[in-house]
């Protein structure tokens, strides 16, 4: 299973969402679910500002909480604050801290699963177009789904991204599409990404949350 990381795509964000008027600090947050090995990872930065995103990242007072315990801080990039430990699933992940006045804050991100998924029954035609259903709700704002097509014999990887929202928890693929993989047994995981964002008074804070779901094997014709 590949991870996908998208912290370069956050900076950049950051650089360009901001205004004279913008928070005097910015909060990093990634967040990654491994479904098949039933483990959390979460990440986070502080940044200050207030016009322009520095390079280096700051230290927080008290340090960084997720879901209620203390984050290690980790030589990566800087100063990143991590966790990282066996757990179930939960739809909500908080990061709190102490600011610069001694009072508590935090900020919530919300997400969503995916518990199964199927092409339906029989072998994956390429010839013929095909509808992927899953369990967890459709795509909303912000979110998009990647299928990671994995054949170790072929010695290749084939990734699939999806942006949509609304609608039903489906995709329907095309003949086309379904035809850049090749013939043979494939392994299927899905990564459904949700970028969120939120403001507290002197704080922006953004996300990257990652559900990687457990995997299938798909014959593919």
């Amino acid at each position: 299973m590949k991870y996908i990381f998208f912290w370069g795509f956050l900076t950049l964000l950051f650089a360009h969402c901001q205004t004279p008027t913008a928070p005097r600090q910015f909060l990093q947050c990634y967040v990654r679910f491994d479904a098949v090995a039933g483990q959390v990872q979460a990440d986070a930065i502080v940044r200050n500002g207030p016009n322009t995103l520095p390079d280096q990242p700051v230290e927080m007072p008290g340090g960084m909480l997720y879901q209620g315990s203390l984050m290690l801080v980790v030589p990566v990039q800087g100063l990143t604050y991590r966790r990282s430990y066996a757990a179930d699933f939960v739809p909500e992940h908080t990061f709190g801290w102490v600011d610069a006045q001694g009072m508590r804050q935090k900020v919530v991100f919300p997400m969503s699963p995916i518990s199964k998924f199927s092409f339906g029954d029989g072998p994956l035609l390429r010839s013929k177009p095909a509808t992927l259903r899953w369990e967890g709700g459709p795509l909303e704002k912000g979110e998009a789904l990647v299928l990671m097509w994995e054949n170790r014999s072929l010695g290749q990887t084939v990734p699939m991204e999806i942006m949509r929202s609304g609608g039903d928890a489906s995709i329907e693929f095309p003949a086309a599409k379904i035809a850049e993989v090749p013939a043979g047994q494939w392994t299927l995981y899905l990564v459904r990404k949700r970028l969120a964002k939120t403001e507290i008074p002197g704080m922006a804070a953004e996300a990257v949350l990652e559900y990687y779901s457990k995997s299938d094997t798909i014959e593919v014709k």
